[in-house]
């Protein structure tokens, strides 16, 4: 199913509806993307054991899902040509151990990030770290 901007213009499924009735397929809708890397500030990537235990995806009503190790998250997001502003996360708060990269990855995908591909990775980028995803 097609959706349609204000102006009426549809949107083919798989893309990321952008501010002003333009879209964008930067960030592909549908698909899961699994945490490869994190970087938190300016410190070096820790490559995640098991990406599918850190997921991201982005639906087409400007929702969005996440797994973060034992916890789940849902939230909203918009995206403004390379810029990802993702707000509003409610996620569960079960322990997952202290080597856990859990909150650290909701801290890092909350907030405006800067979105770049490399054929088929993705990354998400801000002051506050770095997030490395694969399809």
């Amino acid at each position: 199913m097609a959706l349609a901007t204000c102006s009426g213009n549809p949107i083919a499924p798989g893309s990321t509806v952008a501010p002003g009735g333009g879209t964008s397929t930067i960030i592909d809708t549908g698909v899961e993307w699994r945490l490869a890397s994190i970087a938190v500030g300016g410190g070096p990537a820790a490559t995640i054991a098991d990406p599918a235990l850190f997921t991201l995806a982005l639906h087409e009503n400007g929702r969005l899902e996440a797994r973060a190790d034992c916890n789940r998250a849902s939230g909203t997001y918009t995206l403004d040509k390379n810029v990802l502003a993702v707000g509003n996360i409610a996620a569960t708060r079960a322990y997952c151990g202290d080597e856990s990269f859990d909150q650290r990855y909701l801290a890092l995908l909350d907030g405006e990030n800067v979105v770049t591909r490399a054929g088929s990775a993705l990354q998400l980028a801000s002051s506050r770290g770095t997030l490395s995803f694969i399809p």
